[in-house]
């Protein structure tokens, strides 16, 4: 998968700003490298210039869910679930 290919799929994430995204990643993943990961972390971050509603998390682990991807993304959902 190349990086350009990862930032056309990441532009299509972008899209649903400013509403709330939180990116988990692994740093080892091998279906999504790290490295165009990354890259595609700052295109998002434009299209949520001056909004709080993204966060992007690098974990040191391959492509699965941890219990601290659990933690934080339970926080997360507490703060934008509970806004009406």
């Amino acid at each position: 998968q190349s990086e350009a290919s990862s930032c056309t799929k990441f532009g299509i994430a972008a899209s649903i700003a400013p509403r709330p995204f939180l990116l988990q990643y692994g740093m080892q993943d091998k279906l999504f490298p790290v490295n165009a990961v990354d890259s595609c972390v700052s295109y998002i971050k434009q299209a949520y210039s001056g909004q709080n509603t993204f966060r992007a998390e690098a974990y040191n682990c391959a492509h699965t869910f941890t219990p601290a991807h659990l933690q934080s993304w339970l926080k997360w959902m507490n703060i934008y679930m509970n806004k009406k």
